[in-house]
């Protein structure tokens, strides 16, 4: 079998839905600023922030509340609006790929430091 991309829906199949929310979702909402800190400057998360940018635009432009312009400018002004607009997201659970993407890495690291534990 040929396929570029596996694509697997963890959450009730693999993984039960209250690992998710209770173990998955709130490690990435703590551990997602160290991560970026960390991997800023990399292609992936820079493709990221770039989608976050122009997602933040759209909301901004349908007047959803609480969503930031994104800057190009200062890494700290630009880091600070990012997780404002992430943890916006993650609040109001919405289904944006850079999001979904970012909360990836993030478990992954978790998977890979022995911190997260597959059941």
């Amino acid at each position: 079998m040929d396929f570029d991309v596996l694509l697997v829906d963890i959450e009730g199949t693999t993984t039960s839905i209250s690992f998710v929310k209770d173990i998955l979702f709130p490690f990435a909402r703590s551990e997602v600023e160290k991560f970026l800190r960390s991997n800023w400057n990399s292609e992936n998360v820079r493709e990221c922030i770039n989608s976050l940018r122009n997602q933040a635009k759209e909301d901004l432009s349908a007047g959803m509340e609480s969503i930031v312009e994104i800057p190009e400018n200062a890494f700290e002004e630009t880091l600070q609006c990012v997780l404002n607009n992430i943890y916006k997201m993650m609040d109001r659970d919405r289904k944006v790929k850079a999001l979904k993407t970012l909360q990836g890495y993030v478990w992954i690291g978790g998977y890979k430091e022995g911190v997260l534990k597959g059941q």
